[in-house]
């Protein structure tokens, strides 16, 4: 769902996916408490908010989206910024 003017947006929804961690680095280290620090295969189930802004040829989102997976609960977020090739 998608509530706003023509270039700002807040968008929510509901997602569900499939979440598969299969190696973990020891030279590298996440954000447990958004993302897995262990191998795991899951379904993730989220609920989404957050905001959509668009540029003359750009797009930027950000937003949170904790969910359900196998395990219990995992905060999630996204940040993710494109380019408009119109």
């Amino acid at each position: 769902l998608l509530i706003g003017r023509k270039k700002t947006l807040l968008e929510l929804g509901i997602d569900a996916g499939f979440l598969k961690v299969d190696e973990i680095s020891d030279d590298q280290k996440g954000l447990s408490f958004i993302f897995p620090d262990y191998t795991i295969q899951t379904f993730y189930t989220s609920l989404n908010a957050g905001i959509r802004v668009y540029g003359q040829k750009s797009l930027f989102r950000v937003g949170i989206s904790p969910g359900l997976i196998r395990d219990g609960f995992l905060a999630g977020g996204y940040i993710s910024f494109g380019f408009l090739f119109q």
